[in-house]
């Protein structure tokens, strides 16, 4: 069984949340199974707009290819970027705060 979490933006599509009874091996097949039950959802997370995490560690490269196992929790997170400089870094210290960060570990 493998828990995958959605961000607020597939909600709509997917839910918040969706269990699989079936434990894929992989990324690239949780992606195919996902695709089953919400048809053209493996083409959507395949925009670079979106990473995975998997039990809170982050997945940066060979992403399809990462191992899963029943039990795990994988979370579809939107990339952030962009911003302005015209607020001082001061203003908004958690911001810049990796301690605060959810997702403490990157897989390289």
């Amino acid at each position: 069984m493998i828990t995958v979490r959605f961000p607020a933006m597939l909600h709509a599509r997917a839910g918040q949340e969706l269990t699989l009874d079936e434990s894929p091996s992989d990324i690239g097949s949780l992606l195919d199974a996902l695709d089953a039950h919400v048809p053209g959802l493996a083409r959507e997370l395949a925009d670079p707009i979106y990473n995975f995490a998997v039990n809170d560690e982050m997945l940066l490269h060979g992403v399809r290819n990462h191992p899963l196992e029943s039990g795990d929790v994988v979370e579809i997170v939107p990339t952030i970027s962009g911003g302005s400089h015209s607020f001082p870094r001061h203003s908004f210290p958690a911001l810049f705060d990796f301690r605060n960060c959810r997702f403490n570990r990157i897989s390289r």
